[in-house]
């Protein structure tokens, strides 16, 4: 999954990768000899020594299935250790180490550009560390190999000590790889081969790497003016998840920079700068495909919240899509001034997948977080309080609430719910402040759909918004409808 950013909206692309993949199912006779208690050999049947020898050969089978059974389990035990030790974290949440690499292809930039991006790489990790703890992994970070790449095909028989693992290897396997960048060996676990399903050689096709120290996320970051970028000037950068650890919690991503915003007269640090918190939100688990992977595990204290996957995300009356996570509603009815129970965070429906699931926030509700599907100018954005608890809700973070920013936006939906019984609106309000209003009698007004009345907006600096042209005609009227409409039980 990537996800894209621009200056007055976002798009997403899925990306699917094809493997194919062979499997061998190796099937195992098992044979018994019975003797009856009161069996005699005759002179017809066979001899004692016969008999011994095929007692013998019955002891050497059973003793030899018992082995195995020995072996596979042990041998699953130590797979299962191995993937926990991979990722072995302390038990004290610290500030989140996000580690930045630069891949090999990406190419050379000016002395101006690098030094506005590594500004602002430093920026934004910095800002993300001062908000999100881990558990921090204690040993060296390696990413895991893809089986199903360098992997021929895998012992897929249950009964074979090397259920699952890989039986021969893929000659036309090069390296892994993710939106495009390579990831260099020294970060990745090596890859073994198991010719036989039932002994325990093994065949090295590639050793562990080195590693990466005091690393909890690795970001590839690549500045580049690719396909995508070349495509849609709007773009300013886009990112995907890669790899996450045995909790779910994501511990690979790629960003991309579009190259030509780095050298433009008008370049905006703090804007690029809020472009990379954003990207990273979404690889540390902001992410319409990461949503099913959230746990409601507090790393505060043992409690845990009962989050229903299949009931995080679904659609009220009025088809909206929203967010259903108990953090999340905590915050919403803090910033709403309601104790709606049924109130879940809006997604954006423009970039929604075919489920209908968005990895950016409504900006009609929650315009100006740093996760709206609109980035504003940098002084109207927000690392707000709902996009701070959506984090909480992952488990896998510890979050400083305490730095989290009052959203300008969506107090009007306060005086409207105060207001409700006087007009009609619809069910997605939306308000806009006009530069035309900002002044006089009308100051800081804002434009309700529905609504005929005057609402002011709740901060005059929202009339710097670049969509400030005054509508060429009346707005029209919405149905009516609450602005929150109780979830459907489904």
């Amino acid at each position: 999954m990537s996800y894209y950013i621009k200056l007055r909206g976002y798009r997403s692309k899925n990306m699917e990768f094809g493997v194919k993949q062979e499997h061998l199912i190796e099937v195992q006779s098992s044979v018994q000899v019975l003797f009856p208690p009161d069996y005699q050999p005759s002179s017809s049947d066979l001899t004692f020594s016969e008999v011994n020898e095929h007692k013998n050969w019955l002891t050497h089978v059973q003793t030899q299935n018992h082995q195995n059974a020995i072996l596979q389990y042990s041998q699953s035990q130590r797979s299962k250790r191995m993937a926990r030790e991979k990722f072995k974290v302390s038990e004290k949440p610290q500030p989140i180490r996000i580690k930045t690499w630069t891949p090999r292809e990406s190419p050379v930039l000016s002395q101006q550009e690098a030094e506005r991006l590594d500004a602002a790489i430093s920026d934004a990790i910095s800002t993300m560390s001062n908000i999100l703890a881990v558990r921090r992994v204690s040993r060296k970070l390696l990413l895991n190999r893809d089986i199903n790449k360098y992997c021929r095909f895998i012992w897929r028989n249950s009964s074979c000590a090397n259920y699952n693992k890989c039986g021969r290897a893929n000659d036309n396997f090069r390296t892994e790889s993710c939106l495009g960048v390579t990831i260099p060996d020294d970060h990745l676990s090596g890859c073994v081969v198991y010719p036989h399903p039932d002994q325990p050689d093994v065949r090295v096709i590639k050793p562990d790497g080195a590693g990466l120290p005091d690393t909890d996320v690795l970001i590839y970051i690549k500045a580049q003016s690719t396909d995508k970028c070349r495509a849609d000037s709007s773009v300013l950068a886009y990112s995907a998840h890669c790899q996450s650890d045995s909790d779910g919690r994501p511990v690979a991503g790629v960003m991309v920079i579009c190259r030509e915003p780095l050298s433009i007269e008008g370049f905006s640090h703090d804007h690029l700068v809020q472009t990379m918190i954003h990207e990273l939100l979404h690889v540390l688990g902001f992410s319409k495909e990461l949503f099913s992977k959230w746990t409601g595990r507090s790393l505060s204290s043992q409690m845990a919240v009962d989050i229903s996957h299949g009931q995080m995300i679904y659609m009220d009356e009025s088809g909206q899509m929203r967010l259903y996570t108990p953090n999340v509603i905590k915050a919403l009815h803090t910033h709403l001034n309601t104790t709606h129970m049924d109130l879940g965070a809006p997604l954006e429906n423009q970039d929604a997948d075919s489920r209908g699931f968005s990895s950016h926030w409504e900006a009609r509700f929650l315009q100006g977080s740093i996760m709206a599907a609109m980035l504003a100018e940098p002084s109207l954005v927000r690392i707000d309080m709902i996009t701070l608890s959506a984090l909480q809700d992952t488990g896998w973070y510890l979050v400083n609430l305490s730095q989290a920013q009052n959203l300008l936006w969506g107090e009007i939906l306060i005086l409207l719910l105060h207001w409700q019984d006087n007009f009609s609106f619809n069910a997605s309000v939306s308000g806009r402040c006009y530069r035309h209003r900002c002044t006089g009698t009308n100051m800081y007004q804002i434009q309700v759909f529905g609504y005929r009345g005057e609402i002011f907006c709740p901060d005059k600096r929202l009339c710097r918004y670049r969509t400030v042209a005054s509508p060429h005609k009346p707005l029209p009227p919405g149905p009516t409808g609450p602005p929150f409409s109780p979830t459907s039980s489904k």
